[in-house]
């Protein structure tokens, strides 16, 4: 998902750009946010979520809601902004279809190993600025803002999503909802 939704998204911009060429490019950027937050809705909330296999705390979409699944509001946010930047790094290049992360790495060679490696860690290194930037972090400060955050009932039944924190098992309960 993290490397098909830009694809898409970076379908959406070119689109837009053509129905709309004097649209600034906060405008395309707006339109792939929206167009990543439905998509997250879909994918992760409706299909993955219900997996079981991860869980979130704090407020969400109750529709979106299940036994096994809780995706907070937090999570859409943070996962559209992520998705967007990295959206943002494969739409915006240069005439010679650089992105902004790769440009400079003719200084060391017009081909071969050298400047494609280059080029593949520095689109990597960005990919992971991404993540930590747009989401990890934020993520982070949320959690530490807001603490007692209510914990999904199956959360607070299923150790492994809880890591023996609290619940079942241990001598502390788990934040109630």
């Amino acid at each position: 998902m993290f490397l098909g939704i830009p694809v898409l998204g970076c379908l959406v911009m070119r689109r837009a750009r053509s129905r709309w060429p004097e649209l600034p490019n906060i405008g395309l950027l707006a339109i792939c946010f929206i167009t990543i937050v439905v998509i997250d809705i879909v994918l992760e909330g409706v299909v993955v979520m219900r997996l079981g296999i991860y869980d979130h705390t704090g407020p969400s979409i109750a529709l979106l809601d299940s036994y096994y699944s809780h995706n907070a509001l937090a999570n859409i946010v943070l996962v559209a902004v992520t998705i967007t930047a990295v959206t943002a790094l494969r739409y915006f290049r240069n005439d010679r279809g650089e992105t902004l992360v790769e440009r400079g790495s003719e200084q060391f060679g017009r081909s071969g190993a050298r400047p494609s490696t280059l080029r593949f860690f520095a689109v990597f290194a960005a990919m992971q600025m991404c993540l930590l930037l747009g989401y990890h972090v934020p993520m982070a400060i949320w959690t530490t803002i807001t603490p007692n955050s209510a914990w999904h009932e199956d959360m607070q039944q299923n150790s492994y999503l809880n890591d023996h924190i609290c619940g079942v098992g241990t001598a502390r309960v788990c934040p109630q909802g």
